[in-house]
């Protein structure tokens, strides 16, 4: 089903404030980044947060998942290979091609 432009841009702005969110927390730490620096990095307004998430809280435990989907299946992949058969090397260059494919099946880049 064909996502309407509502539901893009709806989209587009939950991307814009998990990835935002992300770096606040990275930077700043949780306890000290604020509602507003989040919404701040993304020009959105504290409604459009609101819009997507209930608190901070909630934004983090959404960022976790969008982590973990953004990893999904590629950490394994050094797992398949056998220091005895394969170089160290090696299994970073495969890893490396296993997760940019990833990243463009997901993203389009």
């Amino acid at each position: 089903m064909k996502k309407n432009k509502f539901q893009l841009k709806r989209e587009a702005t939950y991307r814009k404030l998990i990835e935002a969110a992300d770096k606040c927390f990275l930077e700043k730490g949780f306890a000290t980044t604020t509602i507003a620096d989040i919404v701040a990095l993304t020009g959105q307004t504290n409604g459009a947060f609101y819009a997507h998430f209930e608190s901070k809280e909630q934004i983090f435990l959404h960022i976790l998942d969008y982590r973990h989907q953004l990893s999904d299946g590629w950490t394994e992949t050094p797992k398949q290979y056998r220091p005895e058969n394969t170089t160290l090397e090696e299994v970073i260059a495969i890893s490396v091609a296993k997760l940019q494919e990833m990243l463009m099946q997901k993203f389009g880049c």
